[in-house]
């Protein structure tokens, strides 16, 4: 195992290219174990969240009186008829050596259907079409698997060295897109072509007029005196906090009635399958059944390609689950600058600019990122930060301020009037608060009129 991962490493792989190879791009509460029996008609559900193309499936093998033949491993291929649970698939290897050269000889070639059971074992009601001389494969207890875990079996583990080798030999390391090197010191932003990186550096010596207009149109953000504080009500925050609750109990709403849904296809009779399999019969045997399958099959999902499409699975089934995880992550990074860190139970008291201040801009300074990405990882850390504190109608000040900040520099092509529409600093880090360095710039600016009208005295006395 170490020998493939060091290729993978020659190759160009990444850690993170070797860990979606070993898992599958499974999670952990993929590869539980499924029962047809106790999930009853969820179970097709079930299948339709884990299983994609070209996965591998473990199932408990039975004989034709019901005895226990051990474990086998399939290749998923396609459905064959995803209402009736029937799939495609490759036999793989099996643990037992009777079923081994049973799956070897009676299975391969497309000579095998698999069916997901609903029922507990032995109680299955389903059957091929008479003239189907194919064989059928009762799958009542089941689980996706990876070859992380196929290794702790004797008899998976030479299937998962194989398929590892196999991927190892076909991986071909993706090719970053150059990026533009940091533009030298006094270049003025020659990595932009935009010229949205530009910043004037000497804005801040520019005329007291412009700078008090621009001044004046910074509107400061609300700030709650503390956190677990209500806002008002019918303020911006409490209607945003109402439409999270509702959108909350909609989302409940739709579970029951998916639950409700589920039970009325459970209570369904019998009748009604036997009525499905004799018309499946009368039009035809296979050539029958071949057509009715090809318009009820709806394919398995393509796999992720390693890891991708995973995360919008992982968003999709457990929203928030990323968010989580990110922020359980981060406090890594903060636990040597932190000492007596909050316990990972509480990882909504972590802090994203917290990172960015101490991590991303110690690794990339303001002045090599340029201005824009700069202040995009600013509003981004601060965003996330108004959401795990519950803030969300600061947040949305806080965004729509950036949607507009953007929209002015990309028409004034610079940053120097965009950065005062937003709601975060316009300098780097100081102790000098923006008050501060006003009240300090209008005290210049009248001890420079009292010299001039001094000055101008002086001339007309001579």
């Amino acid at each position: 195992m170490e020998a493939i991962k060091k290729k993978l490493l020659e190759k160009g792989g990444t850690a993170g290219d070797w860990g979606s190879l070993i898992t599958n791009g499974l999670q952990a509460e993929d590869q539980l174990w499924t029962e047809g029996g106790r999930l009853g008609g969820d179970v097709l559900a079930q299948a339709r969240a884990v299983m994609s193309r070209d996965a591998i499936l473990e199932y408990d093998c039975v004989d034709d009186r019901g005895r226990d033949q051990g474990q086998a491993l399939v290749r998923l291929l396609d459905w064959e008829d995803f209402s009736r649970g029937l799939l495609r698939a490759e036999h793989l290897v099996a643990s037992d050596g009777y079923y081994e050269w049973y799956g070897s000889h009676e299975l391969a070639g497309g000579k095998g259907v698999y069916h997901i059971c609903s029922n507990p074992r032995g109680q299955c009601a389903e059957r091929l079409g008479r003239s189907d001389r194919r064989q059928l494969i009762h799958m009542h207890r089941w689980r996706m698997t990876s070859p992380l875990v196929m290794m702790e079996s004797a008899y998976a583990k030479p299937a998962a060295l194989k398929a590892m080798e196999n991927w190892v030999n076909n991986f071909q390391a993706r090719v970053p897109s150059p990026s533009r090197p940091p533009a030298p010191p006094g270049a003025g932003g020659g990595n932009d072509t935009t010229g949205l990186d530009k910043e004037v550096e000497a804005g801040e010596e520019a005329d007291e007029p412009a700078k008090k207009k621009a001044a004046a149109a910074v509107k400061k953000a609300p700030v709650a005196e503390e956190v677990n504080e209500k806002p008002p009500r019918g303020s911006v925050g409490a209607v945003l906090e109402r439409k999270a609750a509702e959108r909350r109990e909609t989302m409940r709403a739709r579970e029951v009635e998916k639950k409700r849904a589920r039970e009325r296809a459970r209570s369904r009779s019998r009748g009604r399958r036997r009525k499905r399999r004799s018309d499946r019969t009368s039009s035809g045997g296979v050539s029958g059944s071949c057509s009715r399958s090809s318009k009820s099959s709806q394919g398995f999902r393509r796999p992720s390609t390693r890891g991708e499409d995973d995360l919008w699975r992982q968003s999709k089934r457990n929203p928030g689950k990323l968010l989580k995880t990110t922020m359980l992550e981060l406090s890594r990074y903060l636990a040597d600058r932190a000492p007596g860190a909050e316990e990972e139970s509480d990882w909504t008291s972590h802090r994203m600019m917290a990172y960015i201040s101490q991590v991303v801009l110690c690794q990339h300074p303001p002045q090599a990122m340029g201005v824009r990405n700069h202040r995009e990882l600013v509003t981004l850390g601060k965003a996330i930060d108004l959401l795990l504190s519950g803030q969300l109608g600061e947040l949305g000040d806080l965004l729509v301020q950036r949607l507009k900040a953007v929209e002015t520099a990309v028409a004034d092509q610079n940053w120097s009037t965009a950065r005062h529409q937003e709601l975060i600093p316009a300098q780097a880090a100081s102790l000098t608060t923006e008050q501060e360095r006003r009240k300090a710039a209008r005290m210049e600016i009248a001890q420079g009129k009292l010299r001039e009208l001094v000055s101008k005295g002086r001339r007309q006395d001579k």
